[in-house]
């Protein structure tokens, strides 16, 4: 693939715009209601598995989502059957269930880490802050996520949608890719309303 990874794009620059970072995420997302239409979760979606494929029309960029599997190679691997999360940047986007161990995969962690990434890119940080994987893993155990518009007022439109996507439990989250990119899309549409 040419292009690059949206971890070395956030490293690198320049600053992705709002509408651009929800038009990943739709992307993504939408990517996900097919595979998990056919039974297959991700597990392990964070920056560095979200490729930024240069378009053949120029001037843009189609995501693409990589890394499918590596998650269940590793757990068939492990000494215990765990997945285990290699990085603090991957670690940072695993949803609740997955740092627990009670879930190495499932198509609502996924959505999770979708979440995490539109905050990330929208906050400019994670969802949870640690300075340690122990410290992490704890704040993404038993923290709630602190809402969007009380770090950019400026991110209200968005803020409803990624709150419900970033719960904890997974029965308060979206239930599925398909209603998750509807929220997506409609926070998207109310942001370019006010932002007008």
């Amino acid at each position: 693939l040419e292009g690059e990874t949206l971890a070395q794009r956030w490293s690198t620059g320049p600053a992705l715009r709002v509408d651009k970072t929800i038009e990943i995420a739709i992307a993504i997302v939408s990517a996900l209601a097919k595979v998990h239409a056919e039974g297959i979760a991700h597990g392990d979606i964070e920056p560095g598995n979200v490729y930024l494929v240069k378009s053949a029309r120029g001037g843009d960029f189609v995501p693409k989502l990589i890394g499918f599997g590596l998650n269940r190679v590793t757990a068939r691997n492990s000494e215990h059957g765990r997945a285990s999360i290699t990085t603090m940047a991957a670690f940072a986007y695993a949803a609740p269930e997955q740092v627990s161990g009670t879930t190495l995969e499932s198509s609502r962690a996924d959505l999770y880490s979708v979440a995490a990434l539109v905050y990330a890119g929208l906050a400019g940080r994670t969802p949870h802050q640690g300075m340690s994987p122990l410290e992490l893993a704890e704040a993404i155990s038993h923290q709630p996520v602190p809402p969007l518009a009380t770090l950019k007022k400026e991110l209200t439109a968005f803020s409803s949608t990624l709150d419900r996507a970033l719960q904890r439990d997974p029965t308060k989250r979206f239930p599925d890719a398909a209603s998750f990119e509807r929220g997506l899309r409609t926070a998207l549409a109310m942001g370019r309303i006010v932002g007008a």
